[in-house]
């Protein structure tokens, strides 16, 4: 996969959490406008889960 095509799944990732999940996230969905949001949010939510296991 390029670069580009990356860039490409990426942004629709975005555009799917914050269409799907805003509600669930509130102002969390912010984070995804950051540089590495999307890593922010992965981070911060997969560790919150991982600490109720």
């Amino acid at each position: 996969m390029s670069a580009h095509d990356d860039n490409e799944v990426r942004e629709r990732m975005i555009r799917f959490i914050k269409t799907h999940y805003a509600k669930t996230l509130g102002k969390d969905i912010e984070l995804l406008d950051q540089p590495g949001g999307l890593e922010i949010l992965h981070r911060k939510y997969c560790s919150r889960a991982g600490k109720n296991e």
